[in-house]
């Protein structure tokens, strides 16, 4: 074997060697990037899908819509108010005494139940584009319960029934339900507002 021989087959070895590194090596790079693109992918994703949950809204929308929300929950409160206090009438009047104070608290409670309920589908009636779908549905659910609520109690009122007594207690108590639902959809909306100077 002569020497050019030699130093031509370890120059063509040694270019062969680095031929085959640069292959993996550009192979093992090329993994490592789209392994680092795809990490980032999913990360860019649930950036996205964060922002996109967001509902954001102007300064005067939010205003608004607080508003809307508030004056919603003023009018359901007292509504709730009034239907419990139905209950105190057999704890300050029992039905065996004062039949005259009784028959005056019933008529009473009925006619600020009667006001509350009017407007509670007022507000809720009157506010409702400013609502979101959700607290939309739910108010009118709500009213609409509401309005079942106060025929029972009506009824009772003119004959005691034992009956719609307790159909009303029932109704009161899912009223009261349906207001803390109403509640918390109503705290998860605002929340989820972003508001955009």
């Amino acid at each position: 074997m002569d020497i050019p021989s030699l130093i031509g087959g370890i120059i063509g070895g040694a270019i062969s060697a680095t031929g085959i590194i640069t292959f993996f090596a550009k192979s093992i790079k090329e993994r490592w990037i789209e392994s680092v693109k795809a990490s980032y992918a999913v990360e860019l994703e649930s950036i996205k899908s964060r922002l996109d949950q967001g509902n954001y809204v102007t300064k005067a929308q939010y205003d608004l819509e607080l508003g809307a929300y508030k004056d919603l929950w003023i009018a359901l409160s007292d509504l709730r108010t009034h239907a419990r206090a139905l209950f105190g009438i057999d704890f300050f009047y029992p039905k065996a005494t004062n039949t005259s104070g009784r028959d005056d608290a019933k008529k009473r409670s009925m006619v600020t139940l009667k006001d509350a309920h009017n407007t509670a589908i007022q507000t809720s009636d009157h506010m409702a584009p400013f609502y979101a779908k959700e607290v939309q549905t739910k108010a009118r659910t709500i009213t609409f319960h509401s309005n079942s609520m106060v025929q029972h109690a009506r009824e009772w009122a003119a004959d005691e029934s034992a009956l719609e007594w307790k159909i009303v207690k029932a109704e009161v108590e899912t009223l009261s339900t349906l207001i803390e639902e109403l509640d918390a959809m109503i705290r998860d909306r605002l929340t989820s507002l972003r508001v955009i100077h």
